[in-house]
């Protein structure tokens, strides 16, 4: 049940969002800041910041995004032993990955 408090926080919270605090939605960030390359939706939901393309997001929510990208690619570098285990297992809590990259395992 959603209390009154956790309504007006959403709200807040979507408010801080908007393109007048300088947000943008996650499928406008790379042509904003100008990235090489477009960071995984996973990513900015493994940060918690955003769950789909339309989301708004800040600064400080596409460099958490880009952190938890940045340490799932070195997870994966390890667990797949650069591409030496294609499919994982290099350590006790390995995932299994069915492809070439980070977000594809089981």
């Amino acid at each position: 049940m959603r209390t009154r408090l956790h309504n007006e926080a959403e709200r807040a919270n979507e408010e801080a969002r908007r393109p007048s605090s300088g947000a943008c939605k996650v499928k406008d960030v790379q042509r904003r800041y100008g990235h090489l390359c477009e960071i995984p939706i996973q990513a900015y939901r493994e940060a918690g910041v955003a769950s789909n393309w339309d989301d708004y997001v800040t600064e400080r929510d596409v460099q958490a995004a880009s952190d938890s990208w940045d340490a799932r690619g070195i997870a994966h570098d390890i667990d797949t032993q650069w591409g030496a285990l294609p499919n994982g297992g290099a350590y006790s809590d390995s995932n299994y990955y069915y492809g070439p990259g980070e977000y594809d395992y089981y």
